[in-house]
């Protein structure tokens, strides 16, 4: 898993790449909150800007694990990489099951 923006990551996703894709299910899900997903600077209406939810790195967490397992039926995490460390931490204490 990474998380954050996707596109940092395309360089070295790929067949014979480091993260190879023909051995793994690579996701790259996009942070909560950042400019490739819903944010306080691309949405209109009553949750733009100063109205949009609050999010805490655990809502990622949370998020991500559920597409994972329930959408897609993982149930066995090979590696975890993220932006943020503490991303990264939300998932040992959360989701501890799932992670080698």
């Amino acid at each position: 898993m990474f998380s954050g923006t996707s596109k940092n990551m395309a360089y070295c996703i790929g067949s014979g790449k480091a993260l190879d894709s023909d051995k793994y299910c690579i996701t790259l899900p996009n942070q909560l909150g950042n400019s490739l997903s819903t944010s306080p600077h691309n949405i209109d209406g009553d949750q733009a800007t100063e109205n949009f939810p609050a999010l805490l790195i655990g809502d990622d967490v949370v998020a991500q694990h559920r597409l994972l397992t329930e959408k897609f039926n993982i149930d066995e995490l090979q590696l975890i990489s993220c932006e943020l460390g503490l991303q990264r931490l939300g998932y040992v204490f959360s989701a501890s099951r799932s992670c080698l």
